[in-house]
């Protein structure tokens, strides 16, 4: 599952996580980071 899909997001932070995702922001590395350590836990 994406990590902006998970549903322990309201929609702000989803629609957050998604444009950094999306625009290549300059924290972006940390939303992977993120999304790794999610799906370790799993």
């Amino acid at each position: 599952m994406p990590l902006a899909d998970a549903p322990c997001w309201n929609e702000g932070q989803a629609e957050f996580l998604r444009e950094a995702v999306d625009e290549d922001a300059d924290w972006a590395e940390v939303v992977d980071h993120l999304d790794a350590s999610m799906h370790k836990t799993g």
